[in-house]
């Protein structure tokens, strides 16, 4: 919702005041009575106040506001969606087992910053479970599997060995796939 242009704001907000709309490639006047449940990573209260959101339609939109804090302020959940993720995943890629952090693995998932929230956890867990081989995840597979901290951690050769390692698990994948 904190995306929301000027120009489609205000139509937003018209339709909440009043009920009624006009749906696209039509000149009747229809009614509706909805309820809004809205998210947005946007602090609306500071782009009302910088003019990037309509005041009116913040207040309209704010009955009920739940204020989740990012990722990496909720320490032991960051564990405990790991492994909701990792048996999730092992069903959907056919895996026995799902996979499992390593104490040092887990500490670090903790101090990791998650720029990209929960979407990148969910990723990584995604990627680990694909590309693993033995399902005990280590710092160093972290590592391996989040872009900022490969690009400090591998040297050309290592790279073109975990290239190796990954393109043998496509492999394996793609072969489970075609027999079933």
């Amino acid at each position: 919702i904190g995306e929301l242009p000027k120009e489609t704001q205000a139509l937003l907000l018209r339709v909440l005041e009043s009920g009624e709309y006009i749906p696209v490639g039509s000149d009747k006047v229809l009614k509706t009575n909805v309820r809004i449940v809205a998210a947005t990573n946007v602090d609306l209260f500071m782009a009302v106040n910088e003019g990037k959101f309509r005041q009116d339609l913040f207040f309209r939109l704010n009955g009920v506001s739940i204020n989740i804090p990012p990722l990496r302020a909720r320490g032991e959940d960051i564990k405990l969606l790991f492994k909701k993720f990792a048996l999730d995943l092992c069903d959907n890629y056919n895996n026995p087992d799902p996979i499992v952090l390593d104490d040092e693995a887990a500490d670090f998932l903790l101090k990791y910053q998650w720029p990209g929230n929960i979407r990148q956890l969910r990723n990584l867990v995604e990627n680990l479970t694909v590309t693993l081989t033995d399902g005990v995840v280590t710092i160093e597979k972290l590592k391996n599997a989040l872009p900022e901290e490969r690009s400090t951690m591998l040297s050309i050769n290592e790279d073109y060995k975990s290239f190796e390692t990954e393109r043998t698990v496509i492999y394996q994948w793609l072969a489970q796939l075609s027999t079933q």
